[in-house]
């Protein structure tokens, strides 16, 4: 049983450390502001575009609201006590109906936010398929249902049914709020199954389009030439599993670990790394694009491939390889007669 003195330590260490990773994602944000300017609301509107910009806006309202949580309660715990300090801590954080509202906001924004994040992800993995429209449609079905389960599962654990229970506790004369559910911390590791299923089929989908990929440019090259943005979609799937699969899992340790240090720095990653890195990867793969002027970069699978179908060529319809990049080209490059205009998605 960890003293009092440990507990509040360790309460203002994650305070300050939540504060940290504020200051962190704000600093990251100023960074790349420029980038999101000239590749996002500088161009056409998208669905890319729009997504891009309701997770990247919904992330920093996530951070500002749990590291001004923590600062509250970093700022109640170095004052003196006194009738002041205590009024005020309560009229900012310690509120019983104040906690249940940024404890449900805190976990319903951040169910959303992976819900955008994975919906581009689909839509990349989607792409490097012959027919992405199809295999939009599939992993969109199959998406809603791991939706489903999760808003379910959200609903089970913090709803208003749920025994979800939200409490103030003094200590050493300041007073903190306290949340406990009532269907064990165990409970959302099941609910979460599903998800993690989906994550691993967009990983194995990415990996076995990447292969195929690569044994149609080495049949018909006689050596493997790989296509930049096959490459780029391939790196960015599975840095996205490791990166998803390491947040759930300190997420899951967070309510199953009693040492405040560990919980301290889970939550230090969970409230920055997903914030910052995934922007990240939406504006780098953006920038290259724009910067190598569509398919000109790896693309001498097309130009071989044309060359040896010169019939499609002179019919003006683009082969299966100029397909499967279509739609991560400006509609200015699309090939004349082409159908599958459009905005750009990727």
């Amino acid at each position: 049983m960890p003293s009092l003195n440990t507990v509040l330590d360790g309460l203002q260490l994650r305070g300050y450390i939540s504060v940290a990773s504020v200051v962190a994602v704000f600093y990251d944000y100023v960074l790349t502001f420029s980038r999101e300017v000239d590749l996002i609301w500088g161009r056409s509107w998208s669905m890319m575009s729009t997504l891009f910009i309701a997770a990247r806006y919904l992330g920093l309202v996530l951070t500002t609201c749990h590291g001004l949580s923590a600062a509250v309660s970093v700022l109640a715990m170095s004052q003196p006590v006194s009738h002041s300090t205590f009024t005020k801590s309560l009229w900012l954080f310690g509120l019983t109906n104040r906690c249940v509202a940024v404890t449900q906001f805190l976990a319903w924004g951040g169910s959303v936010y992976l819900f955008l994040t994975q919906a581009i992800m689909i839509i990349r993995i989607t792409v490097m398929f012959d027919c992405p429209k199809r295999m939009a449609y599939i992993l969109s079905f199959l998406y809603s249902l791991v939706v489903i389960d999760s808003l379910i599962t959200e609903f089970l654990w913090i709803g208003p049914h749920s025994d979800f229970i939200v409490s103030t506790v003094s200590l050493a004369g300041d007073t903190i709020c306290t949340a406990k559910s009532g269907r064990g911390n165990v409970f959302p590791v099941y609910g979460g199954i599903p998800e993690a299923i989906f994550d691993l089929l967009i990983l194995a989908l990415s990996l076995y389009r990447f292969a195929v990929h690569s044994i149609e440019t080495r049949r018909i090259l006689g050596r493997t030439k790989v296509n930049v943005y096959m490459r780029l979609l391939l790196e960015h799937s599975v840095l996205y599993f490791v990166l998803i699969i390491i947040n759930k899992g300190l997420g899951v340790w967070i309510h199953l670990s009693s040492s405040m240090l560990y919980v301290a720095l889970a939550s230090l990653y969970c409230a920055t790394v997903p914030f910052m890195l995934f922007p990240r990867l939406v504006l780098s793969f953006k920038g290259h694009r724009s910067e190598s002027g569509g398919l000109s970069v790896g693309s001498d699978i097309q130009r071989s491939h044309s060359r040896s179908h010169s019939h499609s060529a002179s019919s003006g319809s683009p082969s299966c390889e100029e397909y499967r990049f279509i739609d991560i080209i400006s509609p200015g490059r699309l090939p004349q007669g082409s159908k599958k205009g459009g905005p750009e998605i990727v």
